[in-house]
């Protein structure tokens, strides 16, 4: 028949062929024929570039906006040094001198920061921007704020978490928080360090009884911070991974935060090469790149002057594409970053640094919205104070945000899911312990909204 054939197997009696679609039916008709299938597509993977694209990075790359990570320095915590690669260049220290070279933080670091000059589908999402590497052992805060005051890094990626399981012990630390949490939410609010920690790969584990609960509260220490951004995995077809690590923490508090391509990114490897990975370890590092071009456009609207991390951080949330159950939920947390929109928020001034006091608990901000708005989305975001690590919830100031509509009489509470039901849709309440809620208006009538935070603090 002239058919091409392309593989063969005796022992799978199996025949991979090439051939015309006019041709298929009178293939099909012979004796020995049992079935005919289309051959699997290629296999599919997403560099850098794609992850870029997903989330809008590579726009704020473009001449659009023209920010590329320059005069900015991250910091990256993970498993050993980052190996020498030409997307680098000379824009890499390892402060961990002795630490052993590291295949998967130099993956990390290429997603933050690669240049793309060996491949312009490896160009990370800071592409100018300087990287200081730590490994993680010992005092990891230490390190971090070892980063702020003599690098001046202002992030601080980490592509790393606890490991528990039935053999090992720990099974109960799932979600938990202490001192070591405690200490990094010091550093995000007296150094204005974003820091950034992935979700883990818990999901899909049957350890420490996860398969049974389906998958929730397998959100390791310590990206269990209350004042960290926390980051879960999707696919390129925006789908949660599989591995994915599913909230809430165990005081409540919503985690993940946001989501970022985490499935079958080909990134950075040892000898200027490459290599495809997945897990919330290459998610997360989409997300601290992307914001290293925050803080630069930032710094031009604002004197050099680095912004809060609680700005930063709800830019990032409050913009994000909203996936999987309307609202914050444990598995997408806010979505997926969507970082055009992000940095909108910088360039439109849509935001108020404020402060809550003993003296002054209650604050009011107006809210303008034009006629025809399709959505008005308010988030309140803070760095709390140090947890009373022997109280029920590790938020110290405990604060309120709801919404009034221009007509004084709707309120709006912020959207909560539900721990008991954590596949359920969540639902706008009060009372939620939490450093993040979010009010969300569908079609908001025109005029001036307020915003009212309450305080109750310790």
């Amino acid at each position: 028949m002239g058919i091409r054939i392309l593989e063969e197997s005796d022992y799978f009696q199996r025949f991979t062929l090439r051939l015309e679609s006019r041709d298929l039916k009178s293939l099909a008709r012979f004796d020995w024929v049992e079935y005919v299938e289309a051959a699997p597509p290629a296999p599919k993977t997403s560099d850098n570039s794609v992850s870029a694209q997903l989330i809008g990075a590579d726009v704020l790359q473009s001449d659009v906006f023209g920010l590329r990570g320059s005069g900015v320095a991250l910091g990256i915590v993970d498993g050993g040094s980052l190996t020498a690669h030409v997307d680098f260049g000379d824009r890499v220290v390892n402060v961990d001198r002795t630490a052993p070279a590291s295949a998967h933080a130099t993956h990390v670091a290429g997603t933050m920061a690669a240049s793309g000059e060996s491949n312009p589908a490896l160009r990370g999402m800071a592409p100018l921007a300087r990287i200081y590497s730590w490994a993680f052992n010992g005092d990891v805060a230490r390190k971090m704020l070892d980063g702020v005051n003599t690098y001046q890094t202002v992030t601080s990626q980490n592509s790393w978490g606890e490991g528990y399981g039935d053999f090992n012990g720990g099974c109960s630390l799932y979600g938990t928080y202490g001192t070591r949490e405690r200490d990094l939410d010091r550093l995000v609010r007296e150094q204005r360090l974003n820091i950034f920690f992935s979700a883990a790969n818990e999901r899909d584990t049957f350890e420490c009884g996860i398969q049974p609960r389906g998958g929730t509260y397998t959100i390791p220490r310590p990206g269990t911070a209350k004042n960290i951004v926390t980051v879960g995995a999707v696919d390129r077809d925006k789908k949660i991974a599989d591995f994915s690590s599913y909230g809430p923490v165990r005081d409540e508090r919503v985690k993940p935060d946001i989501v970022a391509l985490g499935v079958d990114v080909r990134s950075t490897n040892r000898t200027n090469g490459s290599l495809v990975a997945s897990g919330t370890s290459m998610s997360t590092p989409a997300v601290s790149g992307t914001a290293a071009l925050l803080v630069e456009r930032f710094r031009q609207r604002n004197e050099n002057q680095n912004p809060p991390a609680a700005l930063i951080k709800s830019a990032l949330l409050n913009t994000a594409e909203d996936l999987g159950n309307p609202g914050p939920d444990y598995a997408y947390g806010y979505g997926l970053l969507k970082a055009i929109e992000a940095v909108r928020v910088i360039d439109e001034r849509w935001y108020v640094v404020d402060r809550v006091s003993e003296s002054e608990r209650n604050k009011t901000h107006t809210i303008p919205v034009a006629d025809g708005a399709k959505a008005l989305r308010v988030m309140l975001a803070y760095s709390d104070a140090d947890a009373n690590l022997s109280a029920a919830s590790p938020v110290t100031n405990h604060l309120e945000l709801v919404v009034t509509a221009p007509d004084g009489q709707r309120r709006v509470f912020p959207l909560r899911p539900n721990p008991r039901r954590p596949f359920a849709r969540a639902e706008a309440r009060e009372g939620a312990r939490d450093t993040v809620k979010q009010v969300v208006v569908d079609q908001p009538a025109a005029g001036n909204w307020t915003a009212e935070i309450r305080g109750e603090l310790q």
